[in-house]
């Protein structure tokens, strides 16, 4: 008796091995991104350190609200966000994007990165067949020369705001003679593409070209340099360069001499409160600010301003509005987004009315944008970027890149 009850106990240990060894080798051969759980696991890599931090930050605050908002779940599944900090460095990005995918095994990615961050994990997200969806950073290969089919872009594409910007000053402030202003890295030389075939098809004349390091904060050398001949100002700074250059170019005695017109970054509500009145009159354009009149937008800065005591600026709107366009892919495959291709296929065809009009993607994986001029204002004693014009409705990314 005792030696069957022996082997029943040796066979039953003998089962319990096996099973362990069979769920060893199936986590070890797991695809990237599957699970065996009920909870989707969407990565977040962002830049939340170095000196663009805040907007990046602003754009995580814009996913987490939006999730909140749909409980975090999809369906009967929990949807759960893990964010890494890549440090605006493009090894540490690929790094953090390869920890997310391989060992944390997320589904999707949303990502807050710079533009050569973006370039960086390219040819890995391509390889891997993970949905990145990009809530911050403009990279424009990503979704046209060098695009993957698993690159989709919730932000803005470098040089498209500016091509607009480039025509208004030329159309309707009648500007003739630019000075422009951008960053020395590929985002700027971007920027200023778009800007220059705007301006210039429209009759002016770029007559000066300034950049500056990523990490400047003196503008003073810059603002001395300008040409006195220039009748209008394009620039694209942003986070805290652009705090600097706004207050900089108010003590130096410059506000008022000539228009200043930038892309949407500039006047940022997260870093408004100390530019305060410096950026009254600034002239932005953007594919959304904080006072598009639609009722999506209404009540999307209604609930920011509930949550956080505060307006939600360009970048909080690129991440509410990424995860708005990932979690209605999520619907259309009824949360099973462990299929890669079918998840994607999904993403390229989500069609709803966002919180700056309607969204879709065009061809390239880029949304489909309206476009806008706002003048800095103060409205109920708080500075905001007030929409004074609609530039652009349909805009796509082609419009300018052909």
């Amino acid at each position: 008796m005792k030696k069957m009850k022996h082997n029943r106990n040796l066979v039953a240990l003998f089962a319990c091995g096996l099973l362990l060894l069979t769920l060893a080798a199936s986590a070890c051969t797991a695809t990237p991104g599957s699970t065996s759980t009920d909870v989707i696991k969407i990565g977040f890599p962002g830049s939340f350190s170095g000196p663009y931090a805040a907007n990046n930050l602003a754009a995580a605050k814009g996913v987490e609200l939006y999730l909140e908002q749909i409980g975090s779940k999809i369906g009967n599944r929990k949807i759960e966000l893990l964010k890494e900090d890549t440090k605006s460095e493009p090894a540490m990005s690929m790094e953090k994007v390869k920890k997310m995918v391989e060992v944390d095994r997320v589904s999707i990615l949303i990502g807050a990165l710079l533009t050569p961050e973006l370039y960086a994990v390219r040819d890995y997200i391509d390889s891997k067949g993970i949905p990145l969806i990009f809530a911050a950073g403009g990279a424009r290969d990503v979704t046209w020369e060098r695009r993957s089919p698993y690159m989709f872009r919730g932000a803005w594409v470098n040089g498209l705001a500016e091509f607009y910007a480039g025509q208004y000053g030329a159309k309707k402030l009648n500007a003739k003679r630019a000075i422009t202003l951008n960053y020395d890295y590929s985002a700027g030389y971007e920027f200023l593409e778009g800007y220059t075939k705007g301006f210039e098809s429209s009759g002016g004349k770029i007559i000066q070209k300034l950049f500056f390091p990523l990490t400047t904060l003196d503008f003073a050398p810059y603002i001395a340099n300008m040409s006195k001949e220039g009748d209008i100002l394009f620039t694209t700074v942003g986070g805290p360069a652009a705090v600097r250059f706004v207050n900089q170019w108010a003590e130096l005695g410059m506000k008022g001499k000539i228009p200043v017109v930038a892309n949407g970054q500039w006047s940022a509500q997260n870093t408004i409160p100390e530019m305060k009145d410096n950026i009254l009159g600034g002239i932005s354009v953007w594919h959304w600010f904080e006072t598009v009149d639609t009722p999506e937008n209404k009540s999307f800065v209604s609930a920011f301003k509930s949550k956080h005591g505060a307006l939600p600026g360009i970048f909080e709107e690129m991440g509410y509005t990424s995860a708005n366009a990932v979690v209605e892919a999520m619907k259309k495959v009824g949360g099973n987004v462990e299929d890669p291709a079918k998840f994607v296929e999904a993403l390229r065809n989500v069609d709803f009315q966002g919180v700056g009009g309607k969204f879709k993607f065009d061809r390239f994986n880029s949304p489909v944008y309206n476009f806008y001029v706002a003048r800095a204002e103060k409205i109920d004693g708080v500075i905001q970027n007030k929409v004074i014009e609609k530039v652009a409705g349909d805009a796509v990314q082609d419009t300018i890149y052909k």
